[in-house]
């Protein structure tokens, strides 16, 4: 979740937004002229001065003399597939062209620098040269796949706060009691540990069989588990290019269920994956919601208590949020209106009346 918020004026202080540092102002504000500022009959004056955009997102606002200027949205999934294509397309060119590799041997070069296996049975010289052109593709191979595991880890968190609501709603007409303990066992980390297991199996069935390879069932059955945990000891490795071919495919969605394994073992230990509904209250929990110690929880304060115990957001996080929304609210009454936007409006119009003036004068 994001927030949003004002900055007064055409640059904050703080250099980042009242209540939410690390996340920028993000407002267009367009005003109708002097002329239009009054309504027929009742001469109110008109509220058509407007929030052109109050939305979540990257985007910066840049306050100029004459306009707004807007820095565009760009998708993080397009931007990560541009950078693994050109990482890709560089690899093949370099190891087929440069050290005459097959494109099999090339492709099963990068899966094991991208799953981080390292078998080491296919390598470069070491020439300074070629030793330093690999050890700049690995370390663009790990920023890569770092961001992509950043996107992946971003609809990971909304497929599982989906998966929260579904079974707080479940529970709520079922009548269901998820009051209190640690986590509920699911179906997800023993899916998670039946698809690497198919894996492993199938890694082992594969290279015994494949023509060749010459391992025995036990043999390619310890090659699927130090290669799908990534630790490749290169004692045992694919020397077929059959074998390669399909160790290039089968190891990169098989260390990515490994991940998958370890990633549901951790929310379960950890508890991440309960699902917490309070049915009964007590003294001692109604105290620990009552976060403006008033003697009374309400809707907001009972929403933050379960956000946290789910371990969705921290107590921290959601005090930034309070503070962000302390910051939009500018009549202090609690409430987002128009009467916020209005005062915003006249603190931004004075704003750029004075530097207008500073301007001027200087």
């Amino acid at each position: 979740a994001q927030a949003l918020c004002f900055c007064w004026g055409t640059q904050c202080a703080q250099k980042s937004c009242p209540g939410m540092p690390g996340y920028e102002a993000m407002k267009h504000v367009q005003t109708e002229d002097d002329n239009h500022r009054e309504e027929s009959d009742a001469g109110i004056p008109s509220r058509r001065g407007t929030l052109e955009s109050l939305q979540f997102g990257r985007r910066s606002m840049q306050l100029g003399d004459q306009s707004e200027h807007w820095t565009a949205d760009v998708n993080p999934t397009h931007v990560n597939i541009v950078l693994l294509a050109a990482w890709v397309a560089t690899g093949i060119g370099t190891f087929t062209q440069a050290y005459h590799m097959t494109a099999v041997d090339s492709i099963y070069l990068m899966v094991q620098i991208l799953t981080t296996v390292g078998y080491g049975d296919v390598v470069m010289d070491h020439s300074w040269y070629s030793m330093a052109f690999m050890a700049c593709y690995v370390l663009v191979a790990t920023l890569v796949l770092g961001a992509f595991i950043s996107t992946l880890a971003d609809h990971v968190v909304d497929h599982q706060q989906e998966m929260l609501a579904e079974s707080m709603r479940r529970q709520r007409e079922g009548g269901e009691d998820g009051t209190s303990g640690g986590p509920l066992m699911d179906h997800s980390l023993l899916h998670a540990i039946a698809i690497f297991a198919l894996f492993l199996v199938v890694g082992a069935v594969v290279f015994s069989a494949i023509e060749g390879e010459d391992k025995t069932t036990g043999e390619a059955l310890y090659m699927a588990v130090v290669s799908l945990t990534t630790v490749g000891f290169g004692d045992v490795t694919p020397v077929t290019e059959r074998g390669r071919m399909f160790c290039s495919v089968w190891m990169l969605f098989g260390v990515a269920a490994m991940g998958n394994v370890v990633g549901e073992v951790a929310n379960y230990m950890s508890g991440s994956k309960r699902r917490y509904r309070v049915t009964h209250l007590s003294g001692d929990l109604l105290s620990e919601m009552d976060h403006s110690q008033d003697g009374k929880v309400d809707r907001h304060e009972f929403l933050k208590h379960v956000l946290v115990m789910e371990g969705l957001v921290s107590a921290a996080f959601l005090d930034e949020v309070d503070a962000n929304f302390d910051a939009l609210d500018a009549d202090h009454s609690g409430e987002l209106t128009q009467d916020d936007i209005n005062i915003f409006t006249a603190k931004l119009r004075g704003s750029k009346t004075d530097m207008a003036a500073t301007r001027t004068s200087s």
